[in-house]
Order: C-alpha cells, then sequence, then structure tokens
C-alpha cells in the first residue's frame, strides 16, 4: 500500500525443557526395557518350574512302579486344575491295575493248588500200583482211580481255558438257536438221581418251549452248574441239622428243595431261567463276590466242609451268560436258601423244519463247569 509501513511480530521459546522432558522419558522406557529383558527370563523360569514340577513328580513316580510294587500313588496339590485332574485319573488307573495283579496272583495260587490236588492222587494211585504185584482185578480199580482224577484234571483245565477266553474277551459263541427248554430238562433228567441219593427233592417247573442264540454246550454248563450248587447245598443243610450260617434250629418237618422254573417274557423279548433253594444260603457280604473267579463261600465261613469245586462255576456261568447277552443275578439269606435268575434274550421259534434238524442234533455231552 501506498503510504503505510510493513511490521512483524517473532514469538519464540526455548526448546531446552522439551528435550529435558524426552531424555528424561527416553531413559525411564530404555531402563524399563532393559529390566523386562533381565527379569522376564527369570519369571518365566520360576513359573515354569511351577508348572512342570508336578509333571517331573509324576514321572519320576510312574518310572519306579513295576508289576511287583504299584503301591505307591502320583501327589494331588489340591489345587482342583487339570494337573490335579491328571494325577487322579493315574492314581484310579494304578488302583485298578493293582486290583487286576492281585486278582491274577490269588488266581495263580488257587490254580496252582486246584491242579496240585488230582496230580498227587494220580501220582500216589500209581505208586500204589507199582509198589507190588497185584491182580488183575486190583490193577483195574487203581486205573479206574487214575481215570477219574485225570477226568477233574481235565474238567479244571478247561474251565481255567473257558475263563482265559472270556478274560480275553475272545470266548466263541455260535450264534444258533437252542432250545433252551429242552437243555432244562436234559440237566434236570441228569441231576435226578442225585438229588435222590442226597435227600434232596428236585422239581421242575412248566418248561414253555423257548429258544435263545448261543452254543448249545456252554447254556448246557450254566444251568447244570446252578442246579448242581443248589442241590450241592441244600444236602449240606440237611446234614448239618441246622442252618450252618445262623446256627438256627432246623424245623421238624423240613425237607431239602430245589426248583427249577423256565419263565417265557413275552412283552420283554426275555427269558428268565429261575433255580431256588431251602439250603444254607449265602451272607450277604459274600453276595457281591460270590462271580469272583476261585471265591468259596465254604472256605471263608468254615472250611470247605467236604464240599468239592474249584470255584470258577459261578465266575464261568456269569462269563457265559453275559457272552450271550444275558444277565445274571442272587439273592439269599442265611438259613433261607437262595435263588439264581438267569435273563436271556429270546429268539422267535424257528421253522418246523429247522426245528427238527436241531432236535435230531447230537445230545449235549454233560460237561458241567
Amino acid at each position: 500500500m501506498v503510504g503505510r509501513s510493513a511490521h512483524a511480530v517473532c514469538v519464540g521459546c526455548s526448546q531446552r525443557y522439551l528435550a529435558r522432558d524426552m531424555a528424561t522419558i527416553d531413559r525411564l522406557v530404555l531402563g524399563a526395557g532393559l529390566l523386562v529383558l533381565l527379569v522376564s527370563p527369570l519369571v518365566g523360569f520360576v513359573l515354569t518350574t511351577q508348572a512342570v514340577r508336578p509333571l517331573g513328580q509324576m514321572i519320576r513316580t510312574t518310572s519306579r512302579l513295576h508289576p511287583g510294587k504299584v503301591d505307591e500313588r502320583v501327589p494331588i496339590r489340591g489345587t482342583g486344575d487339570e494337573l490335579d485332574s491328571l494325577a487322579q485319573t493315574i492314581n484310579g488307573l494304578l488302583d485298578r491295575i493293582a486290583d487286576y495283579l492281585r486278582q491274577e496272583h490269588e488266581f495263580l495260587a488257587s490254580a496252582a493248588h486246584d491242579l496240585r490236588t488230582p496230580l498227587a492222587a494220580i501220582r500216589s494211585t500209581a505208586e500204589v500200583g507199582l509198589s507190588t504185584l497185584r491182580s488183575g482185578e486190583e490193577y483195574r480199580e487203581i486205573l479206574a482211580l487214575v481215570i477219574e482224577q485225570c477226568g477233574a484234571l481235565q474238567t479244571l483245565v478247561n474251565q481255567l481255558l473257558l475263563m482265559a477266553e472270556s478274560e480275553a474277551d475272545c470266548l466263541e459263541i455260535d450264534a444258533a438257536p437252542v432250545p433252551l427248554d429242552q437243555v432244562v430238562a436234559r440237566v434236570c433228567e441228569m441231576f435226578a438221581g442225585v438229588a435222590e441219593e442226597r435227600g434232596v427233592t428236585l422239581r421242575v417247573g412248566p418248561l414253555p418251549q423257548v429258544w435263545v442264540a448261543g452254543k448249545r454246550h456252554h447254556l448246557w454248563q450254566v444251568v447244570s452248574n446252578l442246579v448242581d450248587n443248589a442241590i450241592k447245598f441244600t444236602a449240606l443243610r440237611r446234614a448239618s441239622g441246622a442252618s450252618a450260617a445262623e446256627g438256627m434250629p432246623q424245623p421238624a418237618n423240613w425237607q431239602g428243595m430245589v426248583r427249577v422254573d423256565l419263565i417265557a417274557d413275552e412283552v420283554a423279548g426275555q427269558v428268565r431261567l429261575r433255580v431256588r433253594d431251602n439250603g444254607i444260603g449265602i451272607p450277604e457280604e459274600h453276595l457281591p463276590h460270590i462271580f469272583e473267579r476261585f471265591y468259596r463261600v465254604v472256605d471263608r465261613a468254615r472250611g470247605r466242609g467236604g464240599l468239592e469245586g474249584s470255584g470258577l462255576g459261578l465266575s464261568i456261568c456269569k462269563a457265559i451268560v453275559t457272552s450271550h447277552g444275558g444277565q445274571i443275578a442272587v439273592t439269599s439269606r442265611p438259613g433261607h436258601g437262595a435263588t439264581f435268575v438267569v435273563t436271556l434274550p429270546r429268539l422267535p421259534p424257528p421253522s418246523a423244519e429247522a426245528s427238527s434238524k436241531l432236535a435230531e442234533a447230537a445230545p449235549v455231552r454233560p460237561s458241567g463247569p
């Protein structure tokens, strides 16, 4: 503009304080970063050690375990975290392994004992036969005793093999229709003479025609073992004259009785075999264990009492019934007998032609467990 002069205003401040503050921040950040770099590995090492220490204890504990010593357990810290859950799972597995090894030890000890008895009888009989010259009749009697003991030995070996198959889940079952009523009728017919000889009345209820899928010989074993046990323990009460379990006086009009019933459940599609007796009964504390291998109630109560048996019969029955898709149960009171019930899936009746072929099949070979 003409006649006017230009003016300028300059404003400024010192950057010294700003530079000083920025330098201070840089020093703090650098120091904090160095501290983090130094402390982080130590903290990480401590935390990792705390987290891995329980795993190390588990590894050391399990490394010390062997088949002869499984009583040690993994410590539980009580924190309720995943490591505690893992420790509880491992301890549960060790408990099951220890229980299995205990059962195997008892199994081997009982098997060795029961195998030794017939072997000792065979050897002693043979030694008696060779000790001096005898007549032909005496040799025949000695050989008959040897054959009898060999039969007992063969039965026990067959039982052990069957138990081994069932334990390995390889029990072979031929899924063929089996007339269960015929099996029950033949078993009861076979044991009628035994019951009469021991003063026990064997009664058989109506046997409706029923069919189940399975193996005839195995089902024969189940029925014969249950009937044999019922007669055996009913005769034991009769011989003792009182309830062996409770020591109660026996009624004057008491009569040994075993009843076998076969019930067809049309609605549920099942067949129930029921074997009842009024023998000595089973104490309540033994009921959960009677299907275990080599478990003998008489042994634990008062010795064998002259009763023969390997203690495998009921365990084999359970294995066979389970492999046939069924169930077996027992109820009992000391001095009032026992009732065994076997439940199996029922098959529809086969055609007339198939039924006649099955009826003409070879009879079941008596070979109870």
